[in-house]
């Protein structure tokens, strides 16, 4: 466990084994963004939206509604609040609910999530820098409406470490409802981790080897977890995250 003013952890992005998809997202069942889920909502009735996370254990997630958060064991919805050299830094979202067409990173274990749309406005204010397109977009377009701002999107490393990688000539498409990282065109950071040490942005910290009978876990919503694996928990009053 990170102690009380220790340096954040910063989790290093590793190369990639293969090359980018060609879309963001696409068909493969490693890529932490996957654009195609069979009921996407759509502007004029805010269908609920089916989320899949595969097995990186974390998304972006861009739409245009409020968005309640589900209330699962772990599900956890963080805006990127600043980038400071190659590190992007976190903030957990606590309100219950994604403001609409704001970008977030979602943490949760693999799966198919319902994202239902909200009968209540957000009472938190979430600043999140990432931003987000409704439709499959072409990285040009995009790139154009950014000013020429380098854009970043969340791609996955060899060793199941998970950044954001600027998009290279392979990647053609932001896949719809799906968020990206725009930096400065001068910029000369390739790839950017995302942080969940003790940082101003964020209250997570991280765990290695606290998995002992001693330690009671509980999950987000204040549940005990007798067995957790990835993810994020409460232990002794801190946000942990296991990994």
């Amino acid at each position: 466990v990170v102690a009380e003013g220790a340096e954040p952890t910063v989790y290093p992005f590793h190369a990639f084994a293969t090359e980018p998809m060609e879309q963001q997202g696409g068909d493969d069942p490693d890529n932490p963004d996957n654009p195609d889920n069979p009921d996407d909502p759509t502007p004029d009735n805010y269908d609920p939206y089916q989320l899949t996370v595969t097995t990186a254990g974390v998304a972006t997630l861009y739409l245009p509604f409020d968005a309640v958060i589900p209330n699962e064991d772990f599900f956890a919805a963080a805006a990127v609040v600043s980038v400071s050299g190659s590190t992007a830094y976190l903030k957990q979202i606590k309100g219950g609910i994604i403001p609409a067409n704001t970008g977030v990173m979602i943490f949760a274990n693999p799966g198919a999530y319902t994202i239902n749309p909200s009968q209540t406005a957000p009472t938190e204010i979430v600043n999140s820098i990432l931003h987000g397109v409704l439709v499959d977009t072409p990285v040009k377009t995009v790139k154009e409406q950014e000013g020429g701002a380098n854009i970043y999107v969340l791609s996955r490393g060899i060793e199941e470490y998970t950044g954001f990688k600027i998009v290279g000539t392979s990647v053609k498409t932001i896949g719809a409802y799906r968020a990206y990282l725009a930096q400065p065109a001068d910029s000369q950071v390739k790839e950017i981790n995302i942080s969940f040490g003790k940082d101003p942005a964020t209250g997570i910290e991280e765990i290695k080897n606290a998995l002992n009978d001693s330690n009671v876990f509980y999950d987000l919503s204040g549940r005990r977890v007798m067995n957790p694996t990835k993810g994020i928990y409460i232990l002794n009053g801190k946000k942990i995250y296991i990994r």
